[in-house]
């Protein structure tokens, strides 16, 4: 099936869960950074998008990624300024891409941005009621999951155009792809050793756990203003990865995976300054838990050494939260 720039520039947003959308249009909120700057439907980016959906329709997983995403109701525009190459807004359901964000060629940034797109359809919920740590597991695993389709995507143009797989070749993430495709001819091994690579490549880890502290930062400044006591209420399910991050409609994560130092570690700093803005949240807005599940995951110092679990502040950081309400 061939696809036009007409089925995604003018898609269709999607309704959310009551409260996400005002706290995703938060001043604070990640999102506010990127600014509208073009027409979403001038010809320009149509041009730009057919160009794009060519590339990406010339290789196996490019057409697998939009047969998925085909099915979001999710619609594509391009905006400068947008952060690095491209996002996914879960409030507009929306893949915004950046076309002058500095990568040569965009179509691997849509195959990232359209898994996320699937992802969060397929969950079809909001992870901001999920605990903490819960929902820093699954975030995490998006991203790693994008990630690894999106190193399929760019190993498979490696012949047809190296000029893409050469952008990227810095990539631990393709690089583990590529050699273990190389190696064992089994694409569901370099899915895993993608996957697996995301978490131990130090920038990306930094990245991402400089922008979660922000955000959730601007989270507990949005839930403390409107008193809103339902976040970091509900439990993850066991199973959400199974049915999140998919090789062929089956699961390839190994969830043990998850759980372990290696993808379940946050920086001490963090981990201490997140425990005691969900200490507060508990402490002012009435009806809301405190969540201590941040201490179930591992520290990590600044030196990238991980750490036994600390229990006993987890202990001791709840009973601050629940004396300072009076409970």
């Amino acid at each position: 099936m061939a696809f036009k720039a007409d089925d995604f520039l003018y898609g269709v947003s999607k309704r959310y869960a009551c409260g996400a959308k005002r706290r995703a249009a938060s001043p604070r909120a990640l999102s506010s950074a990127f600014m509208r700057t073009a027409d979403l439907k001038n010809g320009e980016d149509k041009a730009l998008f057919e160009k794009l959906l060519k590339t990406v329709e010339s290789a196996a997983e490019g057409r697998k990624t939009l047969r998925e995403f085909s099915k979001t109701g999710c619609s594509v525009r391009f905006e400068e300024g947008a952060n690095a190459g491209g996002f996914f807004s879960v409030r507009d359901n929306a893949v915004v891409i950046n076309p002058a964000g500095g990568f040569k060629d965009l179509s691997s940034v849509f195959i990232h941005e359209a898994r996320h797109a699937v992802q969060y359809n397929r969950l079809n919920d909001d992870l901001d009621l999920y605990r903490f740590a819960d929902g820093e597991k699954l975030f995490r695993a998006f991203e790693a999951d994008a990630t690894a389709h999106e190193c399929a995507f760019i190993h498979q143009m490696r012949d047809k155009r190296p000029d893409i797989y050469e952008e990227h070749a810095y990539s631990p993430m393709l690089q583990a792809y590529s050699e273990t495709l190389d190696k064992t001819g089994n694409e569901k091994q370099a899915m895993q050793a993608s996957f697996k690579a995301w978490y131990s490549y130090d920038y990306y880890r930094d990245y991402y756990d400089a922008s979660v502290l922000n955000r959730f930062s601007a989270l507990i400044d949005y839930a403390v203003k409107y008193a809103d006591a339902s976040l970091f209420s509900k439990k993850m399910p066991e199973d959400v990865t199974d049915r999140m991050c998919l090789f062929n409609g089956k699961p390839y994560v190994d969830k043990a995976f998850l759980e372990s130092p290696a993808a379940f570690s946050i920086p001490e700093r963090n981990q201490k300054k997140i425990g005691a803005l969900l200490g507060e949240y508990a402490q002012k807005v009435d009806g809301a838990p405190y969540d201590s599940s941040v201490f179930e995951m591992y520290p990590r110092r600044s030196d990238g050494v991980i750490l036994p679990k600390k229990t006993a502040v987890r202990a001791a950081y709840a009973a601050t939260a629940k004396k300072g309400r009076g409970r």
